[in-house]
């Protein structure tokens, strides 16, 4: 089973009005070969939203994700694929951008299962890869599944680290992901501490903690295809640059 639409059409499901329901879509196969329409968006809106074993297939497209109270899960073998694709054209191809998804979990956290997948990456080429928004600013974001971002850029808002993150290991499993493009992280409670020997980069970063300190004991990288980058630091505590740093 497969959610999709023809191209460049919305489908929105809105369950959020009055006292709110909650979303929970279920799914039990692979992906299936369907027409490769693009720019397909999807947007869900509900008090929580639940994607169990869900497969969805939005080429270049958008799929919007908002939790008004509860949580936004990624459960089981999830498969989220919005990647950009190469176009055939005649004796040409032709590259599509990556899409966009984005998960807004406004009182709850975010949780990616381990077995589950999120694919944002460029269809090839110049074009652009794709775009992580990932929000729970009063909860936490974990993401033990796969993600796919080449060229790609991310926005983190989150409130704390979860118990089985913290912030290396989600800027890791980004920079495995292949996003290099823009990368913004904010922690509402928590610092930042980056250890030695770990690397963010991206053409554009920024870390903020608004009442926590900024410890950088590795290496923060802009100078990427842009003619340099930009590195932006915000703290609401004290911001140190480590020794090795």
């Amino acid at each position: 089973a497969v959610i999709t639409t023809t191209g460049g059409q919305r489908l929105e499901i809105d369950a959020a009005g009055g006292a709110g329901h909650n979303v929970v879509i279920n799914g039990n196969g692979p992906n299936q070969t369907i027409a490769s329409d693009f720019g397909g968006n999807i947007t869900v809106k509900a008090n929580n939203i639940a994607l169990n074993n869900a497969n969805v297939f939005l080429p270049s497209g958008n799929l919007d994700l908002t939790a008004q109270t509860g949580d936004i899960q990624f459960n089981g073998k999830t498969d989220i694929d919005l990647a950009g694709r190469a176009v055939n054209f005649a004796d040409t191809f032709d590259f599509t951008p990556g899409g966009t998804l984005s998960a807004d979990a406004k009182a709850g956290k975010i949780t990616l299962a381990a077995n589950s997948n999120i694919n944002v990456n460029t269809g090839g080429g110049s074009a652009s890869g794709g775009n992580l928004i990932f929000k729970a600013p009063q909860q936490t974001l974990d993401l033990l599944g796969d993600i796919k971002a080449t060229k790609g850029s991310v926005l983190i808002d989150v409130a704390n680290y979860s118990a089985t993150a913290s912030f290396d290991s989600l800027m890791n499993k980004l920079m495995t992901a292949g996003v290099s493009d823009s990368l913004y992280f904010r922690t509402h409670n928590a610092d930042i501490i980056q250890a030695a020997g770990n690397q963010i980069k991206a053409n554009d970063i920024t870390l903020v903690a608004d009442k926590g300190a900024i410890g950088i004991s590795g290496v923060l990288n802009a100078d990427g295809s842009k003619e340099g980058g930009v590195i932006g630091l915000y703290a609401g505590g004290k911001i140190s640059l480590e020794s090795g740093a």
